[in-house]
């Protein structure tokens, strides 16, 4: 009786063991799973970390940060400009105004003269006449009409058609085209000059 209680217990104590060395077992693999999540979440975090800084690099580099409509656009110049200051500072960056056309394609919200809208100034028709329904919407000064937030009027490169002095631009105030003399006092935005662009004054 005495050896079978010995040998139980002994047996317990090996059964102890063996649960001890099990546990320990699975305390070690889920401390080196938890270990190795931690590092790769680490890892994950560097790399983000190193993309957004790569992409706010980039951003600084580049004089033409969005991207609408096929375009890279430049963010508004600080101040406004006459037409001649618009176009050089368009070329400095290496940019260019946008054509008429191209401006279009930044209003919303104003069926009429937003890109195929009622109002036919666009590049292929530039004069007076085509200035129908082109007055645009009531004013709004929250810059619901651009795509990007803007108010006020903008340059085009789009001269008025048998008017010396006369240039298209869009009022954002209202998403009006209309026309002005190129000593006028506009905002500016400038596009991106194509590789293989030339651009005329």
């Amino acid at each position: 009786m005495l050896c079978n209680k010995k040998r139980l217990t002994e047996w317990k104590k090996r059964e102890l063991s063996s649960i001890v060395i099990i546990l320990f077992i699975l305390a070690g693999i889920g401390f080196s799973a938890c270990a190795r999540e931690r590092a790769l979440d680490k890892v994950q975090e560097k790399i983000d970390e190193t993309e957004k800084l790569k992409e706010e690099e980039e951003g600084k580099k580049s004089p033409f940060p969005h991207r609408h409509a096929g375009l890279n656009w430049s963010d508004q110049a600080p101040e406004g400009k006459s037409r001649i200051e618009a176009i050089r500072y368009c070329q400095s960056m290496g940019g260019r105004l946008p054509t008429i056309s191209e401006l279009r394609t930044l209003i919303q919200n104003c069926p009429a003269t937003q890109t195929g809208g009622r109002c036919r100034v666009t590049d292929n028709c530039l004069s007076w006449s085509c200035r129908d329904a082109c007055r645009g919407c009531p004013s709004d000064s929250s810059g619901k009409y651009s795509v990007f937030g803007d108010t006020g009027w903008f340059w085009s490169s789009s001269g008025r058609a048998g008017a010396v002095g006369g240039v298209w631009y869009v009022d954002f105030c209202d998403s009006r085209i209309d026309c002005s003399s190129r000593h006028g006092n506009g905002n500016v935005r400038c596009v991106q000059v194509k590789s293989d662009e030339e651009v005329e004054l």
